[in-house]
């Protein structure tokens, strides 16, 4: 006995099955009958659900979310812990920790 797939027993479902047929074939075959009715019930509850209405700045929102989690964080910022930034940082002068050994000599 040929037994349908799943993809057959969906495309069934929404009646674009073409030329396949599985009316008498899902009416003699137990097991293929119990597949297929546990498919109408979740394509049927899929059917149900309502679709979710979309807002004017849905799209912004969602940029704003994306360009947040792509940012580059900083773990370690003097901001974070409510503090100034050094002189040395707020200057862009170089300190003796960023200047290297080169420039003792």
């Amino acid at each position: 006995m040929n037994h349908p797939t799943e993809e057959q027993l969906i495309l069934h479902y929404y009646g674009d099955g073409g030329q396949d047929d599985w009316e008498p074939h899902l009416a003699e075959c137990t097991e293929c009958r119990e597949i297929y009715q546990r498919l109408q019930r979740v394509l049927n509850s899929l059917v149900a659900a309502p679709m979710p209405q979309r807002g004017a700045d849905d799209g912004q929102k969602i940029w704003h979310n994306v360009q947040a989690s792509t940012a580059p964080r900083r773990w370690l910022s003097w901001e974070r812990f409510g503090l100034e930034r050094p002189l040395n940082e707020r200057s862009q002068s170089p300190s003796p920790m960023t200047r290297g050994r080169d420039s003792y000599k």
